[in-house]
């Protein structure tokens, strides 16, 4: 059995093989033996599903007493797995996960159809979950697709909800940003409205998204968003960072820019009733005419698509819900002798922005005018924005007055989409090195620089080498040494100096282990003996030294013993000879 993995490529060949199914629970007796979350009732060959549960068994059981019943969705090349999972206690009454899994062909486990079967009422004699053990029968296609359309209808007429409007709004203006990455997305209904939230966003970006290497595997709920799945909602952020770069979205939260107005305008189509699979189609057309993988490819394209599904012709996407601009006469006015050229006022705020005082109150106002501009501008001069920002060590260490919040995002806006080119990942090594390394003289720049790499940087291999080396190095240098001997009686100690409160760990580089809070073992150099000379191995008095130069050796003394022997042995044969 292939091993199962949450990537999107798309298979070629989907026979029409019955659904499969199984349940995985806790159990002390497992039909096939062992203890633990594992299959207790399945469809088909056992040891299939028994080798699917151990691959995707840590994915879909979920730890903490705050879960709720939820759908997660994987997909292995042609194959799809969609589990059901709810709440449970094990034998000793401890919290569990009850999942029932289903594993079909990507078109009898779709995006649209898995979203529509959430309530889990497909089934025409429901499986008592919690107490069923043994053989199962496997689910025929048609019983799925009955239950399809019902529930898909309500779940875009949840869509009219505010709450989830809002989600799904925030959700997509962050696709838009940067849709290759991982999302976490804090939820509060309890499980009720990512559902919705995901089918509006299939609605939109289904075949857009299913192109992709990620794909669309998704839990809408968990405790944890360290698993590999593209989309993970939670009730509250777990106190660890993710191992993974995952975009955390939280909709209380908005951001004021391109993506944001692009992501309004979606949801207030899908709202109005626009055909969903037009819709799809209009934007993968785009999409389809950009190259995948440049800077702002996923906003043009929905740009254009909005254009093209507008009539009239749609005015220019706002930054977030600021007004419209006033319209300017075509003619100078007396405040403005001359018209000003293309993107002057771009280079007007590079020059203040390699000015600005990093402490000064103009910095927050100058990223606030920045944000709003830049999605404007050329590529060339993005990216002379992002030459600024590195110039200026990326402004970490800014006054904790609201300007770090923008900091982070000038980052993730203008520095991580070209974080591949050569000269911006030679300026990063440096960067994250120095900050680290001096983050006890200033730490609101390491705690800056944390937020950074939680949120996923998009780090060269080489940045994060130079990160990790920091980190290792600084372990070390921090570490206190013993002291040679006890310290002599003084006066009674002074008031304690003042400390640094505790300061956050960085997470580990991918690929690299977390730096060790003692140095590593240094070999001691052999120490000379005060009373001999240096040369002295301390064995003994030199021997003499013998017709080679080196000294004397017991094996030297008996070989000359024994030519002396055989000699006077020889001598004495010779003599006896003569004689006789």
């Amino acid at each position: 059995m292939t091993a199962w993995a949450s990537d999107g490529r798309h298979g070629r060949g989907e026979p029409e093989d019955p659904v499969r199914q199984f349940v995985l629970r806790w159990d002390a007796d497992h039909p096939s033996g062992g203890t633990g979350f594992g299959v207790v009732a399945a469809s088909g060959r056992w040891r299939d599903a028994e080798a699917i549960a151990r691959s995707v068994g840590p994915t879909l059981e979920v730890a903490g007493e705050n879960a709720v019943p939820g759908l997660v969705r994987l997909r292995n090349r042609d194959s799809v797995l969609l589990a059901h999972r709810t709440p449970g206690r094990d034998a000793g009454g401890r919290s569990g996960t009850v999942c029932h899994v289903l594993v079909g062909t990507v078109r009898q486990l779709s995006v649209r159809r898995c979203l529509a079967l959430h309530a889990w009422t497909w089934e025409p004699e429901p499986l008592t979950v919690t107490t069923v053990r043994g053989d199962l029968l496997s689910v025929a296609a048609e019983s799925l697709a009955k239950a399809e359309s019902g529930g898909l209808a309500a779940l875009r007429a949840e869509l009219a909800h505010p709450d989830v409007a809002a989600t799904l709004t925030a959700l997509t203006a962050e696709v838009l940003r940067d849709p290759d990455r991982r999302f976490s997305v804090l939820d509060p209904s309890l499980g009720r409205a990512p559902h919705a939230v995901l089918a509006g966003l299939n609605d939109m970006f289904g075949p857009v998204l299913a192109d992709q290497q990620r794909g669309w595997s998704f839990a809408t709920h968990d405790t944890d968003d360290s698993k590999p799945l593209r989309f993970v909602f939670l009730r509250e952020w777990p106190p660890h960072p993710s191992s993974e770069p995952r975009a955390r979205v939280d909709p209380r939260r908005g951001r004021k820019d391109t993506a944001a107005g692009l992501a309004k305008e979606l949801v207030e189509r899908l709202l109005e009733g626009v055909d969903p699979a037009h819709l799809q189609d209009v934007l993968q057309r785009h999409a389809n005419r950009e190259t995948p993988h440049r800077p702002g490819w996923l906003p043009r394209a929905t740009s254009q698509a909005l254009d093209r599904l507008s009539s009239p012709p749609r005015l220019p996407t706002r930054t977030g819900d600021q007004e419209p601009p006033t319209p300017q006469p075509s003619a100078p006015q007396p405040w403005d002798p001359a018209p000003r050229a293309p993107f002057a006022e771009a280079d007007e705020l590079l020059d203040e922005l390699r000015d600005v005082d990093v402490r000064g109150p103009r910095l927050g106002e100058l990223l606030a005018r920045i944000d709003e501009r830049g999605e404007h501008w050329d590529e060339g001069r993005q990216f002379k924005l992002c030459l600024v920002l590195l110039e200026r060590d990326l402004f970490l260490g800014a006054p904790p007055d609201g300007t770090e919040e923008r900091v982070v995002d000038a980052y993730e806006r203008w520095v991580r989409p070209f974080s591949h080119k050569s000269e911006v990942v030679n300026r990063l090594k440096t960067i994250v090195s120095t900050t680290w390394s001096s983050s006890r003289d200033n730490p609101r720049a390491r705690e800056a620089l944390t937020r950074i790499v939680e949120g996923g940087p998009g780090f060269a291999e080489q940045v994060w080498i130079a990160l990790w080396r920091a980190t290792r190095d600084q372990a070390a240098a921090h570490r206190p040494a013993p002291p040679a001997h006890e310290p002599a009686p003084g006066p009674a100690p002074g008031p304690a100096p003042e400390t640094w409160a505790p300061l956050k760990d960085i997470p580990p580089a991918p690929g690299y282990p977390a730096p060790s809070s003692s140095p590593p073992p240094v070999a001691e150099p052999p120490r000379a003996n005060p009373q001999a000379p240096l040369w002295d191995s301390g064995a003994g008095p030199e021997p003499s030294a013998g017709p080679s130069g080196r000294g004397w050796t017991e094996r030297d003394r008996l070989i000359v013993v024994a030519c002396l022997f055989v000699f006077t042995v020889v001598v004495l044969i010779v003599l006896v000879t003569l004689l006789v």
